[in-house]
């Protein structure tokens, strides 16, 4: 199993929560072409789960989407799923709807919390990949 998806959820949720504070600053910023080009960006890596990480992990993000489901309210859930069904990826069908302050705060918890207990499953080479491969990311920033 790729660890790819469930790093690309994480941050999903971690990029649309900080998009979500800060929404005025965004809009009043002046845009800039994007330069996507001039920097290739490299993949996540591809860790090598064992079944037994694979179906922890699973139970975790399982536990950790329950959890954020008791967090939104039904308006949101439907805002949520009316974007995924006009095609909008999931980072920007959950970016669209309005978080309440204890709400984000509520969903930073169950992220780090999800996140710890993920960690805990990996190895040490395992979490050293990743790592590795958050440093590289940020240097490129």
């Amino acid at each position: 199993m790729k660890l790819t998806s469930l790093l690309l959820t994480v941050g999903a949720i971690a990029l649309s929560l900080s998009g979500i504070t800060t929404p005025v600053s965004a809009e009043a910023a002046p845009r800039k072409p994007l330069q996507i080009a001039q920097a290739p960006q490299q993949a996540a890596p591809t860790i090598k789960l064992t079944p037994q990480q694979q179906t922890q992990i699973k139970q975790i993000r399982a536990n950790a989407n329950t959890q954020f489901q008791k967090v939104l309210t039904s308006q949101q859930k439907n805002q949520i799923k009316a974007a995924l069904q006009a095609g909008k990826p999931a980072q920007q069908a959950f970016a669209s709807i309005k978080l309440t302050p204890q709400q984000q705060n509520q969903i930073r918890q169950i992220m780090v919390a999800a996140n710890q207990k993920i960690e805990a499953v990996l190895t040490p080479e395992q979490k050293k990949q990743i790592l590795q491969y958050r440093q590289s990311q940020q240097r490129k920033q």
